[in-house]
């Protein structure tokens, strides 16, 4: 009886349906029961088996209807909790204390935001005040109804600043009170960004290879800028030591849940890129959809979504003068995206010159000119099939055949930390194999396995057995 009441209270509207007609079938069934009994008719007792068995298959479909009810809340109850544990993150485990400070942090900046918003409230009522104030100035207020209508002037295209003001603080209102912290909402006006799909913006301005993010206006109208211009562009998006500072482990995986980062992602550091104004800035890439996705960590946060038949190899930019004291100044504090992305900083190499204190790095660049830290190389070696391509004296000379130039762009790889011993071993190994099963003479393959070891890229071990392999080819 429990279980009827609580199904007539809580069950969906066709479950009590079939309760009903259940427990109505069943009604029915003793009534006729009963009429057999006491009249003696054949025609009741039948009709008394037939609403028995009517009885049990309603009985059994409400039986089953409200095992699939349950199983359906245990699902939907199920899916919650992986929904919640979805986001990986790399972030360490908070303890107490940091937890602590973190309320701390989240509630003064929370009270902010209230303040904002209220000023911003008064701000526009403010502004409303002040176009009323200028329309009645020019003469636009309403006209007595004696005297005659004005002629209709057809109106300019541009709009009143009033007007445009107005709607621009509306809009960003808005964005505040539906997103507090300012991070995860439409990306900045920069981006223009229309949801996931491809950017109207981009696509009027033929930029449809790649959606989420657009150039900024003078690139899209290809206004010649001096290098001075081009570096304080690209500078200008780039978050802060303080920006970065704001960003908190919560921050942090509701940034990851916003633009739907996938746990199988990278951290990388992109060191450059003039076309899409990128200046050392941190960034988490993901492959999707034959789409390289980039997200990344700048004053507003920005999506790169760039197809992945565009990249076609791994470029290689060798010796750029770098500042090691200024470069990733950001990235050197104490907070949890410098912790984690502190990995990934560039390598630096000296000049061996006497009172040169020049610094040196290398960097490893893919499609639409986007460079990275020679320790974010790794992470595009393994999110995309792409050829290591190196432009040089060695790679460019007659004087040395397609292994060993293989070779040496395996070297630089290993040097540069890409790499480990162990997969510079392997790609060594596929190299010589493939050189030792190929239809190069005898004594082209000798001498290029001594150029190798002479250049010390082999060891006298490795260069013996694959003189074996040959052999016995």
């Amino acid at each position: 009886m429990k279980k009827i009441i609580n199904t007539f209270k809580y069950g969906s509207g066709e479950t009590k349906r079939l309760l009903a007609v259940t427990l109505l079938a069943g009604i029915v069934t003793f009534a006729l029961a009963i009429a057999a009994v006491i009249l003696q008719s054949l025609l009741f007792f039948f009709g008394a088996v037939i609403c028995v068995f009517i009885t049990i298959s309603l009985a059994q479909t409400f039986g089953i209807r409200e095992e699939d009810e349950t199983v359906s809340n245990q699902s939907k109850t199920h899916k919650e909790v992986v929904q919640k544990e979805e986001i990986k993150t790399d972030l360490p485990d908070m303890t107490p204390q940091e937890q602590e400070q973190e309320q701390e942090q989240e509630q003064p900046h929370v009270q902010k935001m209230r303040e904002e918003e209220v000023a911003k409230k008064v701000k526009v009522k403010a502004t409303k005040f002040e176009s009323i104030k200028k329309a009645k100035k020019l003469g636009r207020k309403k006209k007595p109804s004696g005297q005659p209508k004005p002629k209709k002037v057809k109106a300019a295209s541009t709009p009143v600043p009033s007007q445009t003001k107005k709607s621009s603080e509306k809009n960003q209102e808005t964005k505040q009170t539906n997103d507090p912290y300012g991070i995860f909402g439409d990306i900045s006006e920069n981006t223009g960004t229309v949801g996931d799909g491809i950017s109207a913006t981009a696509d009027l301005l033929g930029m449809s290879d790649y959606s989420g993010s657009v150039l900024p206006d003078n690139k899209a109208r290809k206004v010649p800028l001096t290098e001075e211009e081009k570096m304080a562009e690209m500078k200008s998006m780039q978050a802060s030591d303080e920006e970065i500072a704001q960003y908190n482990r919560t921050k942090v995986k509701k940034l990851l849940r916003k633009y739907k980062v996938k746990r199988d992602h990278r951290l990388v550091l992109i060191d450059q890129c003039e076309k899409y104004s990128i200046y050392q800035t941190p960034a988490y890439m993901w492959v999707a959809d034959k789409m390289l996705h980039l997200l990344l960590i700048e004053k507003e946060p920005r999506h790169l979504i760039i197809p992945t038949y565009n990249i076609h190899e791994l470029t290689y930019l060798k010796k750029q003068l770098a500042n090691e004291d200024i470069d990733y100044a950001a990235l050197k504090g104490k907070s949890v995206l410098a912790d984690l992305f502190r990995p990934y900083l560039p390598d630096y190499t000296h000049s061996t010159v006497v009172d040169d204190l020049s610094a040196y790095k290398n960097l490893y660049g893919i499609g639409p000119g986007i460079y990275f830290t020679n320790r974010s190389a790794s992470s595009l070696l393994d999110l995309l099939a792409v050829e290591f391509v190196v432009v040089d004296k060695v790679t460019t000379s007659n004087k040395a055949n397609v292994y060993f130039k293989d070779a040496y762009k395996s070297y630089i790889l290993l040097r540069d930390n890409v790499v480990d011993a162990n997969g510079y071993a392997d790609r060594i190994s596929r190299i010589l194999d493939s050189m030792a099963h190929s239809a190069i003479s005898y004594e082209e393959f000798k001498d290029t396995l001594n150029l190798m070891q002479k250049n010390k890229l082999i060891t006298e071990e490795f260069a013996l057995y694959y003189m074996g392999v040959r052999d016995k080819n």
